[in-house]
């Protein structure tokens, strides 16, 4: 009663500060209870509403356990024995075989894969195409038929040249297969053209190292060979040897080969040391590559010979060519052309030497072997045939000789056109004879045979 009595003799009551404060607790309080109470009503609705499927925990029945992991355990003891066991299998995917749909809008529409049965598409047919004229052109080039074989290697070429570009490959062995048949038919410029258009090719299609590129300069090394153009023949030899080389190594029976016919240039062109250290090292590589008894090790001893022979060092050609005389028969036989070359250089050998009764058994036989292989109208006949005539002079046989020259004579006349070189030689060779043996009459009959014969080589422009 006196807290009240107290209160009202202040004025309304709420002039004492403690009530205030506790009048304020109250409010705070009954506030916090409000959202205490929101909080509350809002997890209890929330409890009551379901989950997402993503959220809803899948828990395996607790009798299953049990056997679950009995599988696991057998599983991992079986897998060992299965690996082991069963064999490696091959599988090939197949087509499912279903029933061809029914094509019920319109039974006589094409189907969309019938196009591609009709057979082979535009590539294809090209490429069988090309196929055809280059087995055509070869067997051509092989019958000497050069004119019809040029006409298809020009078609093949302007095939391929739209198939590939300018520079490939395939359009290099083509122009250089153009290039072989015009230096054929005597056209050495058109040759030597083609060549180089095939080299350049080859150069950007492949690079201009490539064992492509070696081989089209081997091809014109001979080509300028052939036609006598040594300068050009010793450049492009020496850029093949580069290239191969730097490839194969200097023991690769490409790169020998190289050296044997970079040596012969060498000869030719009397650079005689050269042509000793070439042909030194070829002997010397195909000793290690191939054997001291196989064929191309004989090839380097021929050359290595030939060089002697020819600057007069006699003592060392002829037992090289006694040892490719060896060699050849084991490989090839003593009827064989190579052994009859090889007989040849060594009966010229003793020739040389004065040894003329050593000298013509192998010229004899070099003779009789070159009549079946190469016939008597060949250059390699009437050169051994003459060897044998100087002989025969040599060693007093005048009749033989004289009836040896004549003979000659005639067969160069049958295999020979007006005007041929090879004719000069033996009218040449025929007034020489009578010449020495003091018969001025027949001389000048040959000799007046021999300026007409020129005559008319130069009059046709051999």
């Amino acid at each position: 009663m006196q807290f009240v009595y107290r209160a009202k003799n202040r004025g309304a009551g709420y002039s004492n500060p403690r009530a205030i404060i506790v009048l304020i607790l109250l409010i705070v309080a009954a506030a916090l209870f409000r959202v205490c109470a929101g909080l509350f009503n809002t997890y209890i609705a929330a409890q009551k509403r379901p989950l997402p499927v993503s959220q809803t925990a899948v828990e395996r029945p607790a009798e299953t356990a049990p056997y679950q992991d009995a599988f696991e355990q057998v599983s991992s003891e079986a897998l060992p024995v299965l690996k082991e066991e069963a064999p490696e299998l091959k599988l090939e995917v197949r087509e499912p075989d279903l029933p061809a749909p029914v094509d019920l809008a319109g039974a006589n529409k094409e189907e969309p894969a019938a196009e591609a049965l009709k057979g082979p598409g535009k590539e294809e047919v090209r490429k069988t195409e090309m196929e055809q004229l280059q087995k055509e052109a070869q067997k051509l080039v092989e019958e000497k038929n050069f004119s019809e074989a040029e006409t298809k290697y020009n078609e093949l070429l302007e095939l391929q040249q739209e198939s590939f570009g300018k520079n490939h490959p395939e359009v290099a062995s083509t122009l250089a297969a153009l290039a072989a048949i015009y230096e054929a038919k005597g056209n050495l410029s058109r040759a030597e053209e083609f060549y180089k258009t095939a080299l350049g090719s080859s150069e950007q299609s492949l690079g201009f190292d490539h064992a492509d590129v070696a081989g089209l300069l081997n091809r014109m090394g001979m080509m300028y060979y052939r036609a006598g153009r040594l300068v050009e023949a010793e450049d492009t030899f020496k850029r093949e040897f580069d290239i191969e080389y730097m490839r194969l190594g200097d023991d690769h029976p490409d790169t020998i080969q190289t050296m044997l016919n970079l040596g012969t240039v060498y000869m030719a062109t009397l650079q005689f040391p050269k042509a000793e250290e070439l042909f030194l090292k070829a002997v010397d590589r195909s000793e290690r590559t191939f054997g001291k008894e196989h064929e191309k090790t004989a090839e380097a001893y021929f050359s290595l010979a030939d060089l002697y022979h020819t600057v007069s060092k006699f003592d060392k050609a002829g037992p090289l060519f006694k040892r490719v005389l060896e060699i050849v028969r084991t490989a090839k036989g003593a009827e064989s052309e190579e052994w009859a070359m090889a007989a040849a250089r060594l009966g010229q050998v003793y020739f040389s030497e004065k040894r003329f009764a050593e000298a013509q058994p192998f010229f004899e036989k070099a003779v009789a072997i070159m009549d079946k292989v190469r016939g008597q109208d060949s250059t390699e006949f009437l050169l051994l045939r003459q060897r044998l005539a100087e002989i025969a002079y040599a060693r007093g046989n005048i009749a033989r000789a004289e009836g040896m020259w004549l003979e000659m004579l005639l067969i160069a006349q049958r295999a020979c056109p007006p005007g041929d070189k090879e004719l000069s030689i033996v009218l040449n060779h025929v007034a020489k004879f009578y010449r020495h043996i003091e018969n001025p009459r027949e001389a000048e009959k040959y000799e007046q045979m021999l300026r007409e014969n020129d005559a008319k080589r130069k009059g046709a422009g051999h």
